[in-house]
């Protein structure tokens, strides 16, 4: 299905989030999704769930910035410096305790998604404990 008939325009979000919160959820998942270098098709169905219950920005594709998140989420895995600042930019964009605390446990629920938590998924949840409380 595509994402631009998931989001509805709406000029007062029901979901409690900025658009800038929500594109750091969105990047926050695509992290977790590849952190075990594992994509299993039931975590790809769970992002586009949590995207659906979000008041996307109609003006912005959704499809152009899943494409724009994948690569960096893919890129801080990959790198330890684009890791450091992919890190970073989630603690800025995420700036309250609410939306930190959403993203963490949507991605604790996206890892075990798929039946199985590996080691990578436990350190990459904990990396992203420290870099949210920071």
């Amino acid at each position: 299905m595509p994402f631009k008939k998931l989001f509805q325009s709406s000029k007062s979000p029901s979901d409690g989030f900025s658009q800038t919160e929500r594109e750091a959820i969105v990047d926050l998942l695509h992290f977790c999704m590849y952190a075990d270098r594992h994509i299993a098709i039931s975590e790809d169905d769970m992002i586009e769930k949590v995207a659906r219950t979000m008041s996307w920005d109609a003006t912005i594709s959704y499809e152009y910035y899943e494409g724009k998140s994948t690569g960096a989420a893919r890129a801080a895995i990959e790198n330890k410096d684009a890791r450091s600042e992919f890190l970073k930019s989630l603690h800025d964009r995420l700036k309250d305790k609410e939306s930190r605390a959403f993203a963490l446990k949507v991605a604790d629920d996206l890892m075990k998604v798929d039946g199985e938590k590996k080691q990578a998924e436990f350190d990459a949840l904990s990396e992203l404990k420290r870099a949210l409380r920071a």
